[in-house]
């Protein structure tokens, strides 16, 4: 007889200030019910609207307020000095390795490593105040049933990009909803690859409408929390310099395209870490009107026009993904009813 993991989602939560999406199985936060991905915005409804700021490794996360901005802005090495409230619970970082870091990695910055206590330096190790935050309610209408024993399909996309990693996690709806009962059961990956899906009609760069690009995923199981628990990177390198939204183009300082070889003056965006070798695809994208990254990236795309800012940046506050990601999982052997949560 065959058996049943039904799931009543949670959005996708997110540990920094960071804005993306799960897509498919449907979030609760996507309120419209919308099923056509083809005109998902790159944050369905408040998709992207729950994140938890000021998330050190080895502490739970600190509230933002006009007060504790040290805390949330994260910046730099010295963040006890900054966020003195970290001095009793930081831990040292567990991920280190330039190849599976997601900013920074070979630590060029002028800053040092300001990513140093960042969650992903530590994946899993940066507590959640709230993990089902919103209330909002199931997807009466569209809940999601996995087959009990087999493999599934979840799917993602971001709207800005800031690096990091994930996990995918169930809590059964009988069981209150706490970090520790999503911690007893994180999903595995039923592969080691990564799916990109592109759109066949939402965008306007060369890439809308190509096949899926199934690339090999940077995962991370050593100094993870739960112990040995695997986490994948997000395979969307940004550009090779220290800003992720705000400092580059998109904010009001900035006077040229990021990452310029040469210093860009006290108002302008951050100066590369250095000029790399670019993609046979990248001038052609481009040219179609995708984001520059002139100067490359903070690691290799593995498929073309998958770098950058995001939706965000192609298509504007409101943006629509040209692409998606996707990561096929093992479906539990136990059936009955879950709450799905993916962290990042």
């Amino acid at each position: 007889m065959m058996r049943f993991v039904t799931l009543l989602l949670l959005l996708s939560i997110g540990k920094v200030h960071s804005h993306g999406a799960l897509i498919k199985p449907m979030p609760r936060n996507n309120q419209d019910h919308d099923h056509d991905w083809e005109q998902q915005p790159g944050c369905v409804d408040d998709g992207c609207q729950y994140f938890e700021a000021g998330c050190l490794i080895g502490c739970k996360c600190f509230p933002c307020t006009a007060t504790s901005d040290g805390c949330c802005t994260r910046w730099g090495q010295n963040v006890t000095k900054t966020c003195p409230a970290s001095s009793t619970c930081l831990m040292e970082p567990t991920n280190s390795d330039p190849a599976t870091r997601s900013w920074n990695i070979n630590n060029r910055s002028p800053y040092g490593d300001w990513t140093k206590y960042h969650p992903w330096r530590a994946p899993g190790h940066a507590e959640l105040v709230n993990p089902c935050p919103g209330n909002f309610p199931p997807q009466q209408g569209n809940i999601e049933t996995w087959v009990a024993g087999s493999t599934a399909w979840a799917w993602w996309s971001i709207w800005a990009n800031h690096g990091g990693g994930y996990q995918y996690r169930l809590c059964p709806k009988s069981k209150a909803l706490t970090n520790e009962c999503f911690e007893e059961m994180v999903l595995e990956f039923a592969t080691k690859n990564q799916t990109i899906q592109y759109s066949a009609t939402v965008g306007h760069t060369s890439v809308v409408g190509k096949p899926d690009a199934v690339i090999p995923a940077t995962e991370v199981s050593v100094g993870t929390k739960p112990q040995g628990s695997t986490w994948r990177r997000n395979p969307q390198p940004g550009c090779n310099c220290d800003p992720t939204v705000a400092g580059s183009k998109l904010s009001s300082g900035c006077t040229h395209d990021p990452c310029p070889v040469g210093p860009g003056g006290a108002d302008t965006c951050f100066t590369a870490y250095e000029q790399q070798k670019m993609p046979s695809w990248y001038d052609a994208y481009v040219a179609s009107g995708g984001q520059k990254c002139d100067t490359g990236f903070q690691f290799p795309p593995l498929a073309e026009g998958i770098y950058g800012h995001g939706a965000r940046w192609e298509h504007g506050i409101n943006g629509l993904p040209s692409f998606r990601i996707g990561d096929e999982l093992r479906v539990p052997i136990d059936e009955g009813e879950f709450v799905l949560q993916r962290l990042r």
